[in-house]
């Protein structure tokens, strides 16, 4: 029997050095930012990013020393523009807060939590039309605001351990051990886009469920003294006729309740990208070239500067 309890107490009190030194591991790497500590790159290519999105940008916001910073949310489509183009056209500070794959609901989640951290002066919603759907996804933000409020099980987890790995293997040796690039051609993966565009349903519900949602995002923005605006990205030609087509009444419906009950820039229809002066180039079906993106930065911002003014 005593020789068991050797064993038993051995056996536990291995298992917490191993968990002490994998925390104090990922405490000192930091891979996500969360402390403040890190210093590795942030964005597309930042391996923490592809390991968990939402996370990077909580810990963005939660390290950021303005509290009334400009906030740009949404999905890869807001992640797109670049934080530098809005902080030169603008002469205002911006940090984006968009991630690849973000919902409706996360979106209202990232600035229902940015609102209880700051009040920031604008915020800039990036709202694309197949956003307008009930999902039935985990909501990832509520995850990642409970695993910030949580550092202990965070730098205890395996996550986080194989983020401060795969961070340090990249940065000191080079070393990827995964890419934010598709593994297909680019007429491959626009094909994949388009495939799944066609499939989407947008039932009356889902619009009014969804237009319930940008309602209460304009009462808790305007409740905290911060300017909020919609901006519909450009999407290829080829995208815009199955919307105005497959999905004429919806699209339109939408379209006309946006510019009737919000400060919305729609740049998701041919009019307004012809007004920008010379065709925009993109990557796939709905992600612009830097340079392209740019372009709509600048648009959008005059926009809303003349809103202001």
């Amino acid at each position: 029997m005593k020789e068991y309890r050797s064993y038993v107490a051995w056996l536990l009190g291995t298992a917490a050095a191993t968990i002490a030194l994998a925390a104090t591991f990922s405490v000192i790497v930091d891979p996500f930012g969360l402390l403040g500590n890190a210093t590795w790159p942030s964005g597309e290519q930042d391996i923490a990013y592809l390991i968990n999105r939402p996370l990077t940008r909580i810990a963005d916001l939660r390290t950021s020393d303005d509290s009334s910073v400009n906030l740009i949310i949404g999905d890869s489509r807001a992640d797109q523009f670049s934080v530098h183009d809005w902080n030169e056209l603008s002469g205002e500070k911006w940090l984006n807060l968009g991630f690849g794959g973000a919902t409706l609901e996360e979106m209202q989640s990232m600035l229902d939590y940015a609102l209880q951290r700051g009040t920031p002066r604008r915020v800039v919603v990036v709202l694309p039309f197949n956003r307008f759907r009930r999902s039935f996804a985990v909501n990832t933000v509520l995850e990642a605001i409970n695993l910030a409020r949580r550092p202990a099980a965070l730098f205890t987890g395996v996550s986080c351990l194989d983020a401060s790995f795969e961070v340090l293997a990249n940065s000191i040796a080079g070393i990827h051990f995964r890419s934010a690039a598709p593994r297909m051609t680019a007429d491959k993966f626009e094909q994949l886009q388009y495939a799944r565009e066609v499939e989407y349903d947008y039932s009356a519900d889902g619009l009014n469920y969804a237009e319930d949602i940008v309602r209460q995002m304009q009462v808790r923005a305007r409740g905290a003294g911060s300017r909020l605006a919609f901006l519909a990205p450009p999407a290829q030609d080829r995208l815009l006729a199955l919307y105005a087509g497959k999905f004429h009444e919806p699209f339109f419906n939408v379209k006309d309740y946006m510019r009737r009950n919000t400060f919305f820039l729609d740049y998701e229809n041919t009019d307004a990208t012809q007004n920008l002066q010379t065709r925009l180039q993109f990557k796939d079906l709905v992600h612009l070239t830097p340079e392209s993106s740019r372009k709509v930065v600048a648009a959008g911002w005059g926009q809303i500067r003349s809103e202001a003014d």
